[in-house]
């Protein structure tokens, strides 16, 4: 049975998550409406970078689950008012556990800013278990000056195997992320595999030469006016891979920004990936290094 694809839990009456930002007069941001109901929950908004960036708010996401099960259709909507500035993010790694009866998990997320608004979405690495089907999509509709950075990731863990071990296949697995910059153009970018264990799904060439291959995966976008022109691989010069990761930039259809691939032999490792392409993308964009997000 395949898994439903995220866009039909749209449907549904109302999301799990429906936040939105917006600026008050000191140019400080703050949740102007926040409905969430299980399984998430939410922190109050802290600002990490005062004093060079008092009105950024960041937000970290919590489950009062233990991870995503068979038949979860979530949906979530994120929007930013124009000015505001959010970073949203998790506290912790979400776990895709087994589908029983062949019921997948599906995650649909919603981004909406506009002119001049700023958002970072950097949730930790979802994690799929053996036999584990999850479909999600992400779409994003933002003008030509707003600016989202955006990261996606995932590895496979199997609880059985041993250090260097084979994993056990995953059941299923779809995504899509779909941006569009109304004048620009639209990016889009999908990625499947089915009853395939992840470092091979990942990494054809596991295996090969004694290696494991690569058990962890990100994929990060950075849209907006400081990510247009050049060359895109400049926002990893002077940043040095972690111990066994390899990672490359190309520039998005319509020049819309620059799209990062990571590949990394362990959770860890991809976690402090993106933790450094995080940073990287900050300061380009608001010229000063992001305080350190603590969890």
């Amino acid at each position: 049975m395949a898994v439903a694809r995220a866009e039909a839990a749209w449907e549904s009456a109302a999301h799990h998550l429906d936040l939105q930002f917006r600026a008050d007069g000191r140019g400080r941001s703050y949740l102007h409406r926040q409905y969430v109901r299980y399984p998430f929950h939410l922190t109050r908004p802290f600002y990490l970078d005062r004093p060079q960036l008092p009105g950024l708010a960041t937000l970290y996401l919590q489950s009062a689950a233990g991870g995503l099960y068979g038949g979860d259709r979530l949906t979530m909507e994120i929007a930013v008012a124009a000015g505001a500035t959010a970073q949203v993010t998790s506290q912790s790694s979400t776990i895709v556990h087994r589908a029983h009866g062949g019921a997948g998990a599906s995650l649909a997320t919603r981004i909406i800013l506009e002119g001049g608004a700023f958002l970072a979405l950097t949730p930790d690495p979802t994690i799929l278990f053996p036999e584990a089907e999850l479909s999600t999509g992400t779409t994003a509709l933002l003008p030509a000056d707003a600016t989202l950075i955006l990261g996606e990731a995932l590895l496979g863990h199997d609880p059985e195997a041993g250090a260097g071990g084979a994993m056990r296949p995953v059941g299923r697995f779809f995504s899509e992320v779909r941006i569009e910059v109304p004048g620009l153009g639209r990016a889009v970018d999908r990625q499947a595999f089915d009853r395939q264990a992840v470092p091979t799904a990942l990494d054809p060439d596991a295996g090969l030469g004694g290696g494991a291959g690569h058990a962890a995966q990100a994929a990060f976008y950075c849209i907006g006016p400081a990510f247009r022109g050049g060359n895109p691989v400049d926002l990893l010069a002077g940043l040095i891979p972690p111990d066994g990761a390899i990672w490359g930039a190309d520039e998005l259809p319509g020049g819309l920004g620059i799209w990062v691939r990571v590949l990394a032999p362990s959770g860890h490792l991809l976690t402090a990936a993106m933790a450094a392409l995080f940073a990287a993308s900050f300061t380009r964009h608001f010229g000063t290094a992001p305080a350190p997000r603590r969890k």
